[in-house]
């Protein structure tokens, strides 16, 4: 029994055709970026911007480029720690920084002077942006 074909290239075009076509996958991962500028808005070069895992504790550091710029794409999404230490500068750190899918998350730091002081806990901000809004928050430097 012989079935006549009319159209013998139409199933491999058509699959040719198909696997050509993007695919709408997101990723599992995110990125942590943002600028490290002092209290004169110098940038930072050099400084060492920390991400820890507040899952698995895993740790990835980076140094801010030659325009105080740094980014650690990537990342799993998940919760994680951010500091950013620079020699003659106070410490910053941002607890509980949320990293979602496909969502690049802008954290600048403005590092302050180190002053040895005998109260303690000073109060800086953090900038943070996501998605295109941008709120304050309030952090303790060590």
């Amino acid at each position: 029994m012989h079935i006549p074909v009319r159209y013998p290239y139409f199933l491999p075009v058509v699959a040719l055709a198909l696997s050509a076509m993007p695919v709408a996958a997101q990723s599992l991962f995110g990125t942590i970026l943002g600028t490290v500028t002092d209290s004169s808005q110098a940038v930072v070069t050099g400084a060492t911007v920390r991400i820890r895992s507040t899952e698995t504790n895993a740790v990835r550091n980076v140094r801010t480029d030659p325009a105080g710029d740094y980014e650690v794409p990537s990342l799993p999404v998940g919760e994680y720690d951010v500091s950013c230490e620079v020699a003659g500068f106070k410490r910053a750190v941002v607890a509980g920084v949320k990293l979602e899918v496909d969502q690049p998350r802008l954290l600048h730091f403005y590092v302050r002077p180190f002053v040895h002081s005998t109260k303690g806990w000073s109060i800086f901000r953090v900038f943070e942006s996501k998605a295109g809004s941008l709120k304050i928050r309030s952090c303790q430097v060590a």
